[in-house]
């Protein structure tokens, strides 16, 4: 009887312990990378000493979702837009969008093919996206060399600026002879992507720009004249201008043309004339 009695306590108290470690056990369900605990769990946080005792039982569940697992390659595929490289252009004088000659009274101005101006875009960033369209902006530098066929220079007089022929008068022919301009521009356009991996784009939009400097630059090999120089006025240049940009591309290559609609020179203080663009760029 007594032998009984001792195996009876001995079952309870070993069903105790097994109840006790039960309770004592955290339970930890991972599923879709977000954990979900029991009420267990909460219970024994609540006391600072069970704490301390507590074991962990933590069960995964892979539910091989796309969004748990999202396939890079899968991705809607978005180059964060085609601006920011490296690119070269021709700068050209015109009259406007409809006449690509020079005014009547700044033909003196007519250009050679040497009239190759380099841009810098070392920035630019994506502000509305989707699969195939986004709006972009970025940050530019464009340096213009406008080469001059006749020997001529450009000069200021009375706040005006006017074709300086002190060089075809005296017969002395000049090597070189060009305005220079640099700008820092914003551009603001809509890009549109399509082909393998968005590859193929295509974007246009307005561009401003503010004017950072100027000069011209002369160099002649002449008994009466020899060597280089420059005069670094403003000759009367807009301090901001503006325009449209179109580009197309595929990859890491680019066409672009950007038209000036604002005139090159202020109003009544320079030729009438606007300017164009056309180049090829390297993109980032």
């Amino acid at each position: 009887m007594l032998g009984v009695l001792c195996l009876c306590v001995g079952a309870y108290t070993a069903v105790a312990q097994t109840a006790d470690s039960v309770q004592q056990k955290r339970e930890v369900f991972t599923i879709g990378g977000s954990s979900h605990r029991s009420e267990a769990q909460a219970t024994q946080e609540e006391s600072p000493a069970s704490t301390q005792q507590k074991s962990h039982l933590v069960v995964g569940v892979n539910t091989f979702s796309k969004k748990a697992n999202p396939d890079r390659h899968n991705r809607w595929l978005w180059n964060d837009g085609h601006w920011a490289g490296i690119g070269i252009h021709y700068s050209g004088l015109i009259t406007n969008l409809t006449n690509f000659n020079l005014p009547d009274d700044a033909k003196y101005m007519s250009q050679s093919a040497k009239s190759i101006g380099v841009t810098l875009n070392p920035i630019d960033y994506t502000l509305l996206k989707s699969r195939h369209v986004g709006l972009m902006t970025g940050l530019g530098i464009e340096f213009n060399n406008f080469r001059f066929e006749n020997d001529i220079t450009l000069k200021q007089e009375k706040g005006v600026t006017l074709p300086d022929y002190q060089y075809i008068e005296r017969g002395i022919r000049l090597e070189k002879s060009k305005l220079y301009t640099c700008y820092l521009n914003v551009p603001l356009l809509i890009e549109f992507t399509m082909g393998p991996r968005n590859s193929f784009f295509i974007n246009l939009g307005v561009i401003g720009g503010w004017h950072l400097g100027t000069h011209t630059k002369i160099k002649a090999a002449d008994p009466q004249l020899n060597g280089t120089f420059k005069d670094h006025g403003n000759f009367n240049l807009r301090n901001f201008h503006y325009g449209y940009v179109l580009g197309f591309g595929y990859g890491h290559f680019g066409i672009s043309a950007t038209y000036y609609r604002s005139t090159l020179f202020k109003d009544d203080r320079g030729p009438r004339v606007q300017q164009m663009n056309v180049g090829i760029s390297l993109l980032l």
